[in-house]
């Protein structure tokens, strides 16, 4: 990663966060005090101008659907009625981790980490999270960090938990693209005391850009989404490959061998620009449909 160095171009750097790594938060970090304030309202948009973040792919044993999510911010069963339906006759879903099975000794550190952080840094963690921060210092600095991007986001429930619970109560399989410890390992790496500062630096800036993002999402643009994330500063190739590139390549062979009406559901991120998910099968040969509403 490409270290951010100026609170000007932190509020970029979140739109990838908010996208991809919110559902991995809710396994590691500890559960927030319940606020007194209102919860915060998702962005007033059109709802799903060109459809939602769902493909058909046809691949030789029969066809699956990609389903592109944001895990905090959009209510799957209120405002994306056509993907549960077409959910529900899923045979299979794939998620991208099991977070169950989250090592939680990779989340433990030792708490010279929090000696960076300011008396004032740490009474406006509080302030914004309702958690001490000395709370959190025998955890990785990412915890701590992703807490507070969690305490700041619409409070709805994450997709892919809704998807895997449902899959699960109904007798589903579920199957899943990679280890949860293999995120764990990525965000331990990416997101340490130096970016949890520069985040208290400017703390609005979180919903700020959640609203960029989850308005793209709501009106199904793939190019706003793309140009939401491609477009930081902070979002350079190298930081590109090791977030998305890496992944999606990884994930495409075991997608290509996915049986028949399989529904993967993974961040929506994995499903647009020129390196995707999508792309990537479509340079494969395999013909990759955007589903429409109407």
């Amino acid at each position: 990663m490409t270290t951010v160095t100026a609170a000007l171009i932190c509020p970029m750097y979140f739109k990838w966060i908010t996208l991809t790594l919110a559902t991995l938060i809710a396994a590691c970090a500890p559960q927030r005090t319940k606020s007194p304030e209102v919860a915060m309202p998702t962005p007033a948009v059109k709802t799903l101008e060109e459809g939602p973040f769902l493909w058909t792919a046809k691949l030789p044993q029969g066809d699956i659907h990609l389903f592109g999510t944001v895990h905090i911010g959009v209510d799957v069963e209120q405002e994306l009625p056509k993907v549960i339906e077409i959910f529900k006759g899923a045979t299979e879903l794939v998620l991208e981790a099991d977070l169950s099975q989250v090592d939680r000794k990779k989340t433990i550190a030792t708490s010279e980490w929090i000696s960076a952080i300011s008396d004032s840094e740490k009474q406006q963690y509080q302030s914004l999270t309702k958690v001490p921060l000395e709370a959190l210092q025998g955890f990785k600095p990412f915890v701590a960090y992703t807490q507070l991007i969690v305490s700041q986001l619409p409070t709805t429930p994450p997709m892919d938990q809704h998807l895997e619970r449902s899959a699960k109560q109904s007798g589903v399989a579920v199957g899943y693209l990679e280890s949860a410890n293999s995120q764990i390992d990525l965000l331990s790496s990416l997101y340490g005391a130096s970016e949890l500062k520069e985040l208290l630096a400017d703390p609005a800036a979180i919903k700020k850009d959640s609203d960029e993002l989850i308005a793209a999402y709501k009106i199904g643009s793939e190019d706003k989404m793309w140009n939401v994330m491609s477009t930081s500063p902070t979002m350079d190739e190298g930081m590109l490959k090791k977030l998305l590139d890496d992944r999606n390549k990884a994930w495409v062979p075991k997608i290509e061998k996915l049986n028949a009406g399989a529904f993967v559901a993974v961040g929506a991120g994995h499903l647009v620009g020129p390196r995707s998910v999508v792309a990537l099968l479509r340079e494969k040969g395999i013909r990759v449909e955007r589903v429409k509403l109407h």
